[in-house]
Formats: C-alpha cells, structure tokens, sequence
C-alpha cells in the first residue's frame, strides 16, 4: 500500500487529487486510469462493467485474494465512503451496490459479476482532466447565420443556377468557415444511423483533431450540417440531424438549411427539432428558406435552438441585383418601399 503511486505524476489526462480514501478499491480506480491512458483508450467513452474489469484483472495493484478483489470492484462502482468514481446510465445500481458492500454478514462479493457484467458506465468527468483543459467548443450559431446573410452575395448565385449549384456552394461555404476555424472538414462523411441500422451521409461535417488528446480518434463532431433544397424532405432533415448514433458521432452543434413549403411549417419543425433533441443535447440553428406571401418574397427565417429551447430567432429577405446575382438582406435592413410592399 505505502508503495502505490497515488500522485500519479507522469499522467495527463485524469486527476487523483479528489480521491479521498485510500484504500483497494481507490487503487484499482487508480489503477484503471493508468490503463486508460497507457492503452490510449478514449477517457470519455463509455464502458461496460466487463470491460472495465478486463483492465484491471485480479492481481492489479497487488489485490491478489479473491474475495477481497471480488469486494474491491464493487466498492470501486458503489457510493460507499462516499466514492462518486462511475456514472451509470441507471443510478439505482450505484445504491444496489452499496447496499451490499455495507452488508458485513452475507454479502455477495460478485454480485456484480452475476448481474450487471453488460452495464453501461462512464468515469466521472470530476476525475478526468481533459475536461477542463480542452472544454468542448462553444458556437453562438445566429453569429454564424449573421455572416451566411452578409457574404450570400460572394456565393456568385444567379437566377441561372439550379438548385443543386445552390446547395454546392452553400456547404462550400460551411466548408471553408471550418477549415479556417482549424477543423478537419469532409462532405459527404458518414455517421451510423442505429434507428435505420445503416450509416448515412452527413453533408458537412466538423471534426475537432487534437494529437495531446488521442492519436488515433477525433475529439469531437463539433459540427453536423445538412442542407436541403426539396421542400417535403423537410422531416428527414430534421431526422438525419438528430439520429441516434455510435458514441463519438453526436454532434455538439447541428444546422439545418433548408426549403420549406411555407411558413406555416416552422413551428411543427422547430417543435420536432425540440423533441428530439432531448436525448441529443446539440445546439441547433434551423435555416428555412420559403414564399412569403405578404412581400411576394424569399424570405430565410433562422432559429438557434438550444435542448430548454428556443434562444433566438432572426429574419432576412433575398433579392437579385442589378446583374441577376442572389444576395441576402435582414428584414430590419430592407427598404419595402423601393420593393413597393
């Protein structure tokens, strides 16, 4: 015991600092971390139970006796002694196993093993470093519509183009936003659609690259964008941006261009977009392009959605100059006057 290296000083991405007992099943929590960051596995991934004891054997940190090791898991995956070092996708094992480490006369010292060996688990953010030093990226997504509007003109959009030259450039411009953002960028990448069993294409994707983090995944899906001109697809855009996929590929912002039939639609998108965000917590912003019937005009109307809700919500109106090239005004910028409405 006193020969256990508890500081842990050679590691980077996990912290032994609010580990408050020091006892065997602490130093196979430490032990574990070491694992991780040996094997270069991702700290932040979920493991099952069984996974997690194929990392520390019995024999780890000399915990030889098998009863004692037997005990010694389940105290590490309890709240005994107030250890918080797991967060199951079902907390009511958490007290389960407490109950039993807690119970000095018949206590079951693998009843872990017979019962929750496929149990999902994650290490508790509070012990892994890389949280605080690489905090996830934070976009204010209407900044993002804010510029879209301003430079639409840039996109060389005339009245000549079709609608697939339209959706080409506009995710160019994504594109390009990303990569001088420092992103590693593709379009047409794909992501596993579990609900559909297949994987389908993104039509942009961000992905966040840090070598101190891991050398061999990607930190993050910082963005997922999908850009649609075909109006009565609107449902599965709105579908592709929230399905449910593997671990790693859920995305910390979405957005969603796209045409609807009219404007009548939104509130039933937006509401969709709401419900299924609750279990994917992305920032969202939904861009719809459509008729307006009182101007006669294409109106774009964008809401920055977070998971409580609407944030904020902004409107522009699209025009063709004087060489027949598309560009974008903000409602409160254009003069309806000159348009005669």
């Amino acid at each position: 015991m006193n020969n256990f290296d508890w500081e842990c000083s050679g590691y980077r991405l996990f912290s032994t600092a609010n580990i408050q007992t020091k006892v065997n099943a602490d130093k196979l929590f430490v032990s574990l971390l070491k694992k991780i960051e040996d094997n270069r596995l991702d700290i932040n991934k979920s493991f099952t139970v069984k996974e997690i004891t194929e990392l520390i054997p019995r024999g780890t940190a000399d915990v030889e006796n098998y009863a004692t090791y037997g005990f010694s898991i389940m105290s590490m995956f309890s709240a005994q002694k107030q250890r918080n070092y797991f967060i199951f996708k079902n907390q009511e094992i958490v007290g389960e196993f407490t109950r039993i480490c807690n119970n000095n006369r018949n206590r079951d010292n693998y009843y872990w093993k017979k019962h929750y060996l496929n149990k999902v688990v994650r290490i508790n953010p509070k012990y892994i470093v890389q949280n605080r030093i690489y905090p996830k990226n934070s976009f204010n997504l209407m900044q993002f519509f804010e510029g879209y509007v301003r430079n639409y003109r840039r996109l060389n959009l005339s009245v000549n183009h079709n609608r697939s030259m339209f959706t080409k450039r506009e995710i160019d411009y994504f594109a390009s936003l990303g990569e001088m953002l420092g992103f590693e960028v593709f379009i047409e990448d794909r992501k596993m659609d579990k609900a559909k069993g297949r994987s389908r294409p993104m039509d942009l994707a961000w992905w966040k690259w840090d070598k101190r983090i891991s050398e061999k995944e990607y930190v993050s899906l910082d963005l997922h964008l999908e850009r649609e001109s075909v109006w009565w697809k609107d449902v599965e855009t709105v579908e592709k941006l929230f399905s449910e996929t593997e671990e790693g590929c859920v995305p910390t912002h979405v957005i969603g261009i796209q045409y609807i039939e009219s404007e009548k639609r939104i509130d039933y998108l937006n509401n969709l977009v709401l419900e299924k965000n609750r279990q994917q917590q992305s920032s969202a912003l939904m861009v719809y392009r459509y008729d307006d019937v009182e101007t006669e005009m294409q109106k774009v109307s964008a809401f920055w959605i977070n998971p409580d809700g609407k944030q904020d919500e902004r409107h522009a109106f699209c025009k063709v100059d004087e060489s027949g090239y598309w560009l974008m005004l903000f409602e409160e910028e254009v003069d309806f006057s000159i348009t005669g409405k």
